[in-house]
């Protein structure tokens, strides 16, 4: 039998030992060793986030005003084109009617041009008409000479006493001898409902002068 004295201080002798914690209680009890940086890439990300789409909205408001302003501007430019238009339909309407005119009764409306025995020209007087401010001669030009030749005859056009425009009777290229050549020249008028004078020379010292009215 053992002796309950001895027993005792065995029993203080041997302390008992720290309780140490289990595997679960140590891993819940560390805190995490990347969660500061995972705030910090967080934070960065909402803050390229928030920089889109303020860049998103900028572009939305800009692309409105731009459209905005092309809408308001187009029916002006329709509008400035439509009354062009009409400009233009009145314009063509003024200027498509062509008034004939009619020389004087007693007018000499031919002449001749003959300073060699080989280039003798005859020039003859045919229509004038005129469209809106511009008028147009229509002459026949003859050549009696010998030889092949072209010529040309300055013409003066003048409304109440003032010159209103000029032009030349002129043959293209060379008539041959015995032949005719049609020929048109146009000059400026102010007026097509005023008479119309015209001079042409036929040498430096010929002229035909006729006085043209036009027709009702």
């Amino acid at each position: 039998m053992l002796d309950e004295t001895n027993t005792k201080p065995m029993e203080q002798a041997n302390p008992q030992l720290p309780t140490q914690p289990t595997p679960s209680q140590a891993h819940k009890a560390a805190p995490p060793r990347n969660a500061g940086r995972i705030m910090q890439w967080v934070t960065v990300v909402l803050s390229v986030i928030a920089l889109l789409l303020s860049i998103v909205a900028n572009l939305r408001v800009s692309t409105i005003q731009n459209g905005t302003g092309n809408s308001a501007s187009a029916p002006s430019s329709a509008g400035t084109s439509a009354s062009s238009g009409s400009d233009a339909k009145a314009m063509k309407k003024t200027e498509s009617k062509t008034v004939e005119y009619t020389a004087t009764e007693g007018s000499v409306l031919e002449g001749d041009y003959a300073p060699y025995d080989s280039v003798n020209f005859h020039l003859k007087l045919v229509k004038l008409e005129v469209t809106g401010t511009k008028a147009t001669l229509t002459s026949e030009v003859t050549n009696n000479g010998t030889d092949s030749d072209s010529t040309s005859f300055l013409t003066r056009a003048f409304q109440n006493g003032q010159q209103t425009g000029i032009g030349t009777i002129i043959t293209d290229g060379q008539i041959q001898a015995g032949y005719t050549a049609t020929v048109t020249t146009e000059f400026d008028v102010k007026d097509a409902t005023q008479p119309i004078s015209l001079e042409i020379e036929l040498s430096y010292d010929q002229k035909l002068q006729i006085e043209y009215s036009p027709q009702n």
